[in-house]
C-alpha cells in the first residue's frame, strides 16, 4: 500500500485545527488560561443571547491540555476510520454479501484503500466535510440532547413537588374530615411532611435550573461522536462508535430511563410508581453542584445521532448520484 504524505496530512487537518485554536497565541497555554478561554468561548445558556457564536466556538475550546489531548486522539481515530466511497460505503450491503467475517474483511480493505488516496483535492474536501460534521453534530445534536437532559432533571423535580403538594392537600382534607383525633393528628403530620417534601423538591428544581443556566459546555467530544456516527452509517465502519458512544449510551440509559418512566407515571396518574423510582429518577444535586465546565453522556449520544442523520442523508445523495449516472450510461448506449 502506497501512501501519499500530503493526502495523509490533509486527512488529519481537523486535528491541526484543534491544536491551532488551543495555541492561537503561539504558545501552549496553562490550564487556568484554558479555563478562562472556555468561559469566554464555550456554550452557556445564560450567555448565548449575548454571545451566539459560542454555539460554534464551543467545539474548539478545551478546559486543559489533557482535555485537548484526549479529544484530539479520539478525533484522529475517527478520521483514520473514515474515507473512501463507491459501492463499499454501504455497511448493510457488505453484511449481506458474505456475513460478518466478509464484512469485517471488506471494512478493513475499505480503510486501507482510503489511505491509498491520491487525490489531494478529494482529501481536502473530505477533511472539510469531517470538520463540518463535527461542528454541526455538536451544535445541533450535542447541545440539543444535553439541554433536553438538563431540562428533564428540572421537570422531574417539579413533578415530584406537585405530587407531594397534592398528597399534602389530600391529607389535610382528610384530617379535617376525620372523626378520630388520632387519625386527624396522623393525617395532619402526613400533610406537613408532604408539604415539606414538596417545598424541598421545588427548591431543588429551582437550584438545578440555576445551575443548568450557569454551566459552560465544551463540545469537541460530541463532535467526534458525530463523526463516528457518520462513519458508521455512511461507510459502514462502526468501530469508533462502539468504543466512543456505546459506554455513553449505557450510562445515559441507566440515568434517563427511570426518569422517563417516572415522568410518564405522573402523566398517567400512577404516582405510586414514580415515588418508588425516586431514588433513581431524581438526579443527585450534589453530583452537579460546583460543576461549571462540562459535557455529558447526553451530548455524546446526541452528537452521534446527528452524525447518523447526516450520514444517512449523504449516503442517500450518493445513491441518487449513482443512479443518475447509470441512467445516463444506459441512455448513451
Amino acid at each position: 500500500m502506497r501512501v501519499d504524505g500530503v493526502c495523509v496530512a490533509l486527512r488529519f487537518a481537523p486535528v491541526a485545527v484543534l491544536m491551532a485554536v488551543h495555541c492561537h497565541d503561539g504558545r501552549w497555554p496553562a490550564d487556568w488560561e484554558c479555563v478562562e478561554r472556555a468561559r469566554r468561548h464555550c456554550f452557556c445558556t445564560r450567555m448565548v443571547s449575548a454571545h451566539p457564536a459560542t454555539v460554534i466556538t464551543h467545539v474548539f475550546f478545551h478546559i486543559s491540555g489533557e482535555h485537548l489531548a484526549a479529544n484530539a486522539a479520539m478525533l484522529a481515530v475517527a478520521l483514520a476510520e473514515g474515507g473512501g466511497g463507491g459501492e463499499e460505503s454501504s455497511g448493510v450491503r457488505r453484511a449481506e454479501a458474505g456475513g460478518v467475517v466478509a464484512w469485517l474483511r471488506r471494512m478493513v480493505s475499505g480503510i486501507r484503500d482510503s489511505w491509498s488516496e491520491r487525490s489531494r483535492a478529494g482529501a481536502l474536501l473530505r477533511a472539510v466535510g469531517a470538520l463540518l460534521v463535527c461542528v454541526v453534530g455538536s451544535a445541533v445534536g450535542g447541545l440539543g440532547a444535553q439541554l433536553l437532559y438538563l431540562k428533564s432533571a428540572v421537570s422531574v423535580r417539579h413533578a415530584y413537588a406537585e405530587h407531594a403538594w397534592t398528597a399534602a392537600a389530600d391529607a389535610w382534607r382528610g384530617a379535617l374530615a376525620s372523626d378520630s383525633v388520632g387519625d386527624a393528628v396522623r393525617l395532619l403530620l402526613r400533610s406537613v411532611r408532604s408539604y415539606v417534601e414538596g417545598w424541598r423538591n421545588s427548591a431543588a428544581a429551582s437550584l438545578q435550573a440555576e445551575m443548568n443556566d450557569c454551566i459552560f459546555m465544551c463540545g469537541s467530544s460530541a463532535g467526534v461522536c458525530a463523526l463516528a456516527g457518520f462513519n458508521a452509517v455512511c461507510y459502514g465502519r462502526p468501530l469508533c462508535a462502539l468504543y466512543l458512544v456505546l459506554p455513553s449510551m449505557c450510562c445515559l440509559g441507566v440515568d434517563v430511563i427511570p426518569r422517563g418512566v417516572a415522568l410518564l407515571a405522573f402523566h398517567i396518574g400512577a404516582g405510586d410508581v414514580a415515588v418508588a423510582l425516586k431514588g433513581r429518577a431524581v438526579p443527585s444535586l450534589w453530583k452537579s453542584a460546583g460543576v461549571e465546565l462540562t459535557v455529558g453522556d447526553a451530548a455524546h449520544v446526541g452528537g452521534f445521532g446527528a452524525g447518523v442523520v447526516m450520514g444517512l442523508g449523504w449516503r442517500w445523495l450518493q445513491l441518487r448520484r449513482r443512479r443518475r449516472r447509470r441512467r445516463r450510461r444506459r441512455g448513451s448506449h
